[in-house]
């Protein structure tokens, strides 16, 4: 008899509107105040300024996550974030094949960290809702520290899922740069749904 494995999966749920696409059926991890949209939380990443105090209790006793933080937060059981381990992790590419990995910290929001924790905590799949980044601001400052995580993930053979309406891993426009007319309608169709 043969028993079938479970992937270990998370989902990665943020304020955007495609966080209504997700179906909540593994792990959820959320950006600090995700108990403000998301039904179900098993873990809360609080890496900048956090919710007060009172509002992460009340939160907490609803949902029952644990919390990772980057630093001590009174009155919390906090996880501390591994960034240690993280940044030391790093070398998915090195200087060459014999030298010493790069040591990288690019992290611009929590989603970035969130991603990188996955990889390190040895998560095989990574689903993304709600990660649109359709402001400009947030798509300058923060969208490439996310790429960059997830192209680490998916060198180490994750698979990783993005919701249709997010631009991660995504030009502005929603085309490749270079086909135009026919070429980049059968391009779009064939990238419809496709996992990043």
């Amino acid at each position: 008899m043969t028993t079938a494995t479970k992937t270990k999966e998370v989902m990665i749920v943020g304020p955007g509107p495609s966080r209504k696409e997700c179906l909540y059926d593994c792990e959820v991890w959320t950006p600090d105040k995700g108990w403000n949209y998301a039904p179900r939380i098993d873990k809360v990443f609080c890496m900048g300024n956090c919710a007060s105090p009172r509002e992460m209790w009340e939160a907490k006793k609803k949902f029952g996550f644990s919390v990772v933080a980057a630093k001590p937060l009174n009155g919390f059981d906090v996880e501390l974030y591994p960034i240690e381990e993280v940044v030391q992790y790093a070398p998915m590419a090195t200087k060459s094949a014999k030298s010493e990995p790069y040591k990288i910290g690019f992290f611009a929001n929590d989603i970035a960290y969130m991603i990188a924790y996955s990889i390190i905590r040895g998560y095989e799949s990574v689903k993304l809702y709600g990660v649109d980044i359709l402001d400009s601001e947030t798509f300058i400052s923060e969208k490439g520290s996310m790429e960059y995580w997830l192209g680490v993930a998916l060198g180490k053979g994750m698979k990783i899922w993005n919701a249709r309406g997010s631009v991660v891993c995504r030009t502005h426009n929603g085309k490749i740069y270079g086909f135009w007319g026919d070429r980049q309608k059968a391009i779009n169709e064939i990238l419809a749904g496709f996992a990043i």
